[in-house]
C-alpha cells in the first residue's frame, strides 16, 4: 500500500507510532484503506466493497474514529441514521416476541379445548 507519511488522520499517525512495522503493516495498510475511500481517493469496486465491509466489521472502532475525525459532518449523518434503524429493529423484536407469546398462548389454550394437558 505505501505512502505512509501522506496519510491525513491524526489517528492513523499516532496508530503508526505505535505500532511495530512488520507485525502491524497490515493493520495499518487497512486503515490507510479506509481512509483513502472516506476521503474519495479510491473508488469502490466490487473487490473494495468487499474489503470495505470485512475493514468495518474487524476495526469498527478505528473505522468510526477515522470517519468522524475526516467527514464529521457525513459521520453524523450515518450515525444518527444507525441510531433510528437499531431503536427500528429494538421495537420490532419485542413486537415479534409479544406476537410469538400470543401466539404461544392461544395454541395452548386450544391444546387444552382439545382435551391435552398443559
Amino acid at each position: 500500500m505505501g505512502n505512509y507519511t501522506k496519510v491525513k488522520s491524526k489517528f492513523i499517525r499516532e496508530k503508526i507510532k505505535k505500532v511495530n512495522w512488520k507485525r502491524d503493516r497490515d493493520y495499518i495498510d487497512t486503515l490507510i484503506f479506509i481512509e483513502d475511500i472516506i476521503t474519495g481517493k479510491q473508488k469502490m469496486s466490487w473487490m473494495g466493497s468487499f474489503r470495505w465491509n470485512g475493514a468495518k466489521k474487524s476495526y469498527p472502532k478505528e473505522y468510526k474514529a477515522i470517519y468522524e475525525e475526516l467527514q464529521p459532518k457525513e459521520f453524523a449523518r450515518i450515525h444518527k441514521q444507525e441510531v433510528k434503524e437499531i431503536a427500528r429493529e429494538k421495537r420490532e423484536e419485542v413486537r415479534w416476541k409479544k406476537e410469538e407469546r400470543l401466539e404461544e398462548e392461544k395454541d395452548r389454550k386450544d391444546w387444552i379445548k382439545a382435551g391435552g394437558k398443559s
